[in-house]
């Protein structure tokens, strides 16, 4: 049981990685036609980015927490349902 837990959490985490991989690339990809002196001072972390470019970027993070939320969630309902099934093989023998 514990198996299966430690793999659907590294799922979620490669899904996670995905995701924040796919932001970046969208706000890459976008701000590809800008100088390339604004993509240095982006990369510095000294410029600005455009509000709509930062705002797809904001929104796709959020929704990865969102997801790594749900499954953490998913998890941990999921462990305390197993523990108590765990407990009772315990209690019985086998």
């Amino acid at each position: 049981m514990s198996n299966t837990i430690a793999v659907v959490i590294a799922v979620i985490g490669i899904l996670a990685l995905f995701a924040a991989a796919g932001a970046l690339f969208v706000v890459l990809r976008k701000s590809a036609s800008h100088p390339v002196t604004a993509r240095q001072e982006a990369a510095t972390g000294e410029g600005t980015l455009s509000p709509e470019l930062a705002g797809e970027a904001e929104r796709r993070i959020a929704e990865a927490d969102l997801v790594a939320t749900q499954a953490q969630r998913q998890l941990e309902d999921r462990g305390q349902g197993g523990g108590e099934d765990q407990g009772r093989a315990e209690r019985h023998g086998p």
